[in-house]
């Protein structure tokens, strides 16, 4: 693990790929079940990855699914956050080679089938979305929460909403009572682990 903590330092993996790996991680130990594969999906905007780079006032549906895979041996083994994390960013990294974009657009439904009953977990939101920074007229949000998570395979992604910038995100679940139990087990034990 402290392959992790010394890349992270680096600026190898983002806030987002770490926090990714150790829910998902922590998820797949909780649920139990077993499949031989697991795979994460996440959205990515696409706009900075064309030649030329589409602008930022770009209006238009610019995001693709970034989809990654990997075998449950490897995410629960002892270097599974680890394994998770490079998972990701090796998935992210793909998108940004000058081919990946368009392969992975083309091949997106064929991925998704190729998982047949495998889990997928998928990731709803992202901390630059900046929901805590939407005001309707009646201030902005205190707490904000993704209600199309229901299904225990969604992690909600957000920005920490008590205003402090930069420093932390928050991630929502939605599981069974004794499911929940299970992850916050695990997700306090490995954190007690890592520190």
């Amino acid at each position: 693990m402290g392959i992790i903590a010394r890349n992270f330092k680096e600026n190898i993996y983002s806030t987002f790929v770490v926090t990714c790996a150790y829910v998902w991680v922590c998820l797949i130990k909780a649920l139990g079940e077993s499949h031989a594969r697991e795979h994460f999906r996440f959205a990515v905007d696409c706009r900075a990855l064309f030649e030329p780079a589409l602008p930022i006032t770009y209006f238009g549906n610019c995001v693709l699914s970034c989809f990654n895979s990997a075998t449950k041996s490897d995410l629960v083994g002892e270097d599974g956050i680890a394994g998770a994390a490079e998972v990701i960013r090796n998935g992210i990294q793909g998108m940004k080679d000058d081919d990946g974009l368009l392969k992975r657009a083309a091949n997106y439904f064929a991925s998704i089938q190729s998982a047949g009953s495998e889990r997928i977990c998928t990731v709803a939101g992202s901390p630059h979305l900046k929901v805590y920074d939407t005001d309707f007229g009646w201030g902005k949000p205190k707490k904000s929460e993704v209600v199309s998570i229901r299904d225990a395979r969604t992690i909600s992604f957000a920005e920490r909403g008590d205003g402090q910038v930069g420093v932390g995100v928050e991630v929502g679940l939605a599981l069974k009572e004794s499911e929940m139990d299970v992850f916050a087990s695990i997700f306090a034990d490995t954190i007690k682990f890592l520190s």
